[in-house]
C-alpha cells in the first residue's frame, strides 16, 4: 500500500497522468548503481586474486637476523614456517640454457601443501629424490615436463682456483601455473637438502607466520610491502576509481 502511494507521488501528476520525464533519472540511477556495483565487485575480486596468488608463492614475513634468544622465542611460539633462500642460477637441458631464480626451502612439502598446492597442474608423487618444481611457462620454453631431467649450475659459487662451477642433476616432480609476475617463467623451487651441495655460502632466511605483525618487530621484513604493494595494485585501484566515477556520473 505504501509503495503504491510512493509510486503515485513520484510518477503521476495532479491530474493522474504519468510523468514520463521521471523515467530518465530513475533509469540513470539504476544503471549508475549497477555500474558501480559491477566495477567494485570485479576489481576487488581481481585484487584479492592477485594477493592470493602472491601469498601462495611467497612467505610474507622473513628475517635472517635471529640470535639464539630470538630464535628460541619464535620456535617456542611456533612462528617459524620454513627456512630457505633464493639464488640466481643457470639451468641446462639438452638444447637450452636459461637463467632462473631458485627458491630453496628446508621443508619443501610444507611449502607445497600450505602455499602452492592450489596451483599445481601436474606432478608425479613417486619422484622424491633430487626433485624440483618449475612453472608452466618455463616448462613450455624448455620443452620439458614432469619426469624430465635438467642441470642446475651456480656461477655465484664458482671455485676461482679451479674454475669449477657447482652443478646438480635434478628431476622435475611438479609443474605449477600461478600466472603472476615472472613466477611461471623464471623460478625453480627445490629443497635445501637437494641443493645444499652447490649453494655453498647461502644466507638462510627464516620464514615466519604470515599473520605476524612485522612492523611491531625489528629486523622482520615483509615481502608483501616491498614486492607486491606496488604499481600493479595501484593501477587496479586507479582503474577501479575511473569506472566507479563513471557510474557516479551516470547516477
Amino acid at each position: 500500500m505504501i509503495s503504491f502511494k510512493v509510486f503515485k507521488l513520484f510518477f503521476k501528476n495532479d491530474i493522474g497522468n504519468f510523468r514520463y520525464y521521471f523515467l530518465f533519472p530513475v533509469i540513470s540511477s539504476l544503471i549508475g548503481g549497477y555500474i558501480i556495483f559491477i566495477t567494485l565487485s570485479i576489481m576487488n575480486g581481481m585484487e584479492n586474486n592477485l594477493i592470493n596468488r602472491f601469498k601462495s608463492f611467497n612467505y610474507i614475513n622473513f628475517t635472517s637476523n635471529l640470535d639464539n634468544e630470538r630464535l628460541k622465542y619464535f620456535e617456542s611460539n611456533n612462528l617459524i614456517r620454513n627456512k630457505g633462500f633464493e639464488r640466481i642460477s643457470i639451468i641446462n637441458t639438452e638444447v637450452n640454457n636459461h637463467s632462473v631464480i631458485v627458491k630453496c626451502f628446508s621443508d619443501l612439502d610444507a611449502f607445497i601443501s600450505n602455499k602452492l598446492d592450489d596451483f599445481i597442474i601436474s606432478y608425479d608423487s613417486s619422484i622424491k629424490e633430487n626433485n624440483v618444481i618449475i612453472g608452466d611457462a618455463l616448462a613450455k620454453l624448455l620443452n620439458i615436463q614432469v619426469g624430465d631431467s635438467l642441470v642446475i649450475k651456480s656461477p655465484v659459487d664458482i671455485n676461482l682456483s679451479t674454475k669449477y662451477i657447482p652443478y646438480k642433476n635434478v628431476v622435475i616432480s611438479h609443474i605449477y601455473d600461478i600466472n603472476i609476475y615472472d613466477y611461471d617463467s623464471n623460478y625453480i623451487i627445490a629443497s635445501l637438502n637437494t641443493m645444499h651441495d652447490i649453494y655453498i655460502n647461502a644466507n638462510i632466511n627464516y620464514f615466519l607466520d604470515d599473520n605476524l605483525n612485522s612492523s611491531a618487530l625489528s629486523d622482520i621484513e615483509s615481502s608483501y610491502d616491498s614486492r607486491f604493494n606496488d604499481l600493479l595494485i595501484k593501477s587496479i585501484n586507479f582503474e577501479k576509481n575511473i569506472y566507479a566515477s563513471l557510474g557516479y556520473f551516470v547516477f
